[in-house]
Order: structure tokens, then C-alpha cells, then sequence
């Protein structure tokens, strides 16, 4: 069993796959592979504690969600390579429509995208590339 057990350790490939369980461990993608997404409204914004909660629309179950500032912030109607920008609550009211993308860790689900949604009854406009609902883009360098 001794004999084994040594020729075990001293494989390479074994070292190799040991290293990886132990990265992937203590980098948390074992506890939180893969983003989610939820579509429905917001119920609730708690600024201080940087929290909100959503209620599904399919399951109308509620989902207390965290930002941080990565998290990034889309409004409908944007453009299709519009990087967003940095979350902040006071661009979302109690009962706006959102999409958010999150993932799921040990005591809290984390946000990593918002979406707020055009509302339903109102007709979505396209916009064109190059242009704006507002005509500018902060982001956009100016052509000489």
C-alpha cells in the first residue's frame, strides 16, 4: 500500500490536478460557476447596505441582490455596443422593470449587470448607430 500511495504522489498529473481543485477552491468557482439571469420588478432598494430585491416574473419569487462598483448599469432603449455605466440606485425606482445577471456565493447572490427595461406599453424606439437619445456620447471621443 506504501509503494502505491508513493508512486501516487509522484505522478505529475496527479500534482497537476491537486493544483487545480485546490485554485478552483479557493477562488470560489466551485461555489459560483455560472452567472444567472432574472427578469421582473424591483420591489425594493436598500441604498446603505447596497442591496434591492427583484420579484421574478415567471416564479414571483423575490431576489435580494448586492452591487459593488463593477456592477454596470444598461437603460433601454441602447445601442448594441454600449458598455453601460456604473450602477447607481437613483437611476431605479420601486417597480421598474430590470433584467440582472447574478451569481450566486456562500450568504449573498451578487450583481454584476443591470438592465432597466423600456415599460411595456410604451412603443421601443431603434436607435441608429452613431447616435443617442440625447444626441451625445460622454464616452465617445470627438472626431477633429
Amino acid at each position: 500500500m506504501e509503494k502505491l500511495l508513493s508512486g501516487f504522489l509522484k505522478s505529475r498529473r496527479t500534482a497537476r490536478v491537486a493544483c487545480v481543485a485546490v485554485l478552483c477552491l479557493n477562488t470560489g468557482f466551485v461555489h459560483a460557476p455560472f452567472a444567472r439571469w432574472a427578469t421582473g420588478e424591483v420591489t425594493e432598494i436598500i441604498p446603505q447596505q447596497m442591496t434591492f430585491v427583484v420579484r421574478g416574473e415567471v416564479s414571483r419569487k423575490l431576489v435580494l441582490v448586492r452591487w459593488k462598483g463593477e456592477t454596470r448599469l444598461w437603460i433601454e432603449p441602447t445601442r448594441r455596443n454600449d458598455r453601460g455605466t456604473a450602477f447607481d440606485a437613483s437611476q431605479i425606482k420601486s417597480g421598474a422593470r430590470v433584467q440582472i445577471t447574478f451569481k450566486k456565493y456562500s450568504g449573498h447572490n451578487l450583481v454584476t449587470r443591470v438592465i432597466r427595461l423600456a415599460p411595456i406599453e410604451a412603443p421601443r424606439e431603434k436607435i441608429a448607430e452613431g447616435q443617442s437619445r440625447d444626441g451625445k456620447f460622454p464616452d465617445t471621443r470627438k472626431k477633429r
